[in-house]
């Protein structure tokens, strides 16, 4: 059974907390706290109950309550439920809060600094370590990106060590009584079971009734098999499905087929996954490339990929149309793999020319040239070992001279990754005197864009597919479920 806690935390419980105690989230632990226990049966009438409970001690201490719920994906479902219980002359809904958003209140009223980031973490890391040039001799930090490896490898260990270390702390200060626990769990779960299990055996198997098993040989079928599904209930008037992820790569290609429904069909997904996959980064991935090649020049292939992203935009730059921009790539193309320029920039200039004819069109050449000069800027003496905060003001300056910043601006992963820059330029912003090899930059930025998780949004439609993971259908409502990845393989 789940619980709600009136001023205190148990397992899996809400939370309320007085209006008082949100004057001020962190109140002595001297004070002291009354604490109203109540049993919620976790069916489909959970949330009404804990609505009616939610409203009952609003009602008796006649002040607006602030609820605080394990994770964040319940907060619309009970907002919604304790608007459906509120009487005509009650008070303004509960503020509802995740645990971990009411915690990111808290750090003013403790007098606590706000926590550092762990790419912060890292960067401070770094900059210590330039300090300290023995410890990457110690640990022979070599190589392209070896100090900010070393650097990363160092929080890490310390974060586990900390989980490590942490546990046996609390409990030798607590000095509870494990035992003596693990007996009064027990006692409270067999009660628990033997009052709700008689009411609730035959509901368990009247819902097993409605399970279908559904298996395939093939992982491609098994995705098919989930969009079929899907599609029956869509057809059958259900809007609300949730297609849970057991199997994250088989919920991926499942949300590929179901984008074949078209608009008519929203998908929200809730798991994210890589920013790094997306088409944006990517792109951004195709120029960071460049700025890594020699100083003779870049393969074809690496410039042929930065010239074919489809967040490139050049078509004011050479005063003429996307369109035209496409055929002057595919001729370039064609010139580079008939002449064999396979790298640098004179070889590339010299397959232009050779294939010069009457049709030629110099707008190849001023093409090429802008690209060079901007690679050129990152080749510079000063740039080897470049001041981060304006290694990251270039950057941006070459992503609007490219066009591929409106670009961005125009797609949901491009606005993260925008966002994910200016996040970076206010960590930067705190070790302003921070310095880097171009190498170990880019391999920076490679690493933050793989910590990054992007989240589909859905938009507005007559149905929704809600992708999420099985912890996260707590106290949710959905009109059907697919689950993909039931078994153990």
């Amino acid at each position: 059974m789940d619980e709600i806690a009136h001023q205190r935390a148990i397992p899996n419980p809400i939370l309320s907390i007085s209006h008082d105690s949100c004057q001020n989230p962190a109140p002595a632990l001297s004070e002291p706290v009354a604490m109203q226990t109540h049993l919620i049966i976790p069916n489909h009438d959970a949330l009404t109950q804990m609505a009616q409970n939610i409203w009952a001690i609003a009602a008796a201490s006649n002040e607006r309550p602030l609820v605080i719920l394990p994770t964040a994906g319940p907060n619309l479902s009970l907002r919604l439920a304790l608007e459906a219980n509120r009487a005509s002359n009650t008070m303004p809904l509960p503020e509802v809060h995740s645990l971990a958003d009411w915690l990111a209140l808290a750090p003013n009223g403790l007098h606590l600094p706000m926590p550092q980031s762990h790419t912060e973490r890292i960067l401070q890391t770094y900059a210590t370590m330039q300090t300290h040039p023995n410890l990457r001799a110690w640990f022979t930090a070599e190589g392209e990106g070896g100090a900010w490896s070393l650097a990363s490898a160092i929080v890490s260990a310390c974060d586990l060590l900390s989980q490590s270390v942490l546990p046996q702390l609390a409990w030798n200060v607590e000095q509870l009584d494990l035992e003596q626990g693990i007996e009064q769990v027990q006692s409270k779960l067999t009660q628990a079971i033997t009052e709700a299990y008689p009411r609730l055996a035959q509901e368990l198997v009247t819902k097993e009734s409605a399970v279908l098993c559904l298996s395939a040989k093939r992982f491609e079928d098994l995705a098919w098999e989930a969009t079929r599904c899907i599609e029956s209930h869509l057809l059958a008037g259900r809007t609300q499905i949730a297609l849970v992820a057991q199997d994250r790569l088989l919920a991926r290609r499942t949300r590929a087929l179901l984008a074949r429904f078209g608009s008519g069909l929203s998908i929200e997904d809730e798991t994210g996954w890589k920013l790094s996959t997306t088409r944006a980064a990517a792109a951004l991935h195709a120029w960071l490339e460049l700025l890594r090649s020699p100083p003779q020049g870049p393969s074809a292939n690496t410039l042929l990929e930065f010239l074919k992203n489809p967040f490139l935009d050049i078509s004011q730059l050479l005063e003429t149309t996307p369109n035209e921009i496409a055929v002057l790539i595919s001729e370039l193309e064609g010139m580079l793999l008939i002449k064999q320029a396979r790298a640098s920039w004179v070889s590339f200039y010299l397959a232009i020319e050779a294939g010069a004819s009457s049709e030629y069109d110099p707008r190849l050449h001023r093409l090429l040239q802008s690209i060079r000069e901007r690679v050129s800027l990152w080749q510079g003496r000063e740039m080897q070992n470049l001041l981060c905060a304006r290694a990251l003001e270039q950057l941006q300056d070459d992503l609007s001279h490219f066009g591929m910043r409106d670009q961005f601006e125009r797609d949901a992963a491009g606005l993260q990754l925008l966002a994910m820059l200016d996040k970076l330029g206010l960590e930067q912003s705190r070790l302003p005197s921070l310095r880097m090899p171009l190498a170990e930059w880019v391999i920076f930025l490679k690493t933050r864009m793989e910590e990054e998780v992007y989240r589909e949004q859905g938009s507005d439609a007559l149905a929704r597919v809600t992708i999420l993971p099985l912890s996260a259908t707590r106290l949710r409502r959905f009109d059907a479920i697919v689950m993909v990845g039931c078994d153990e393989r």
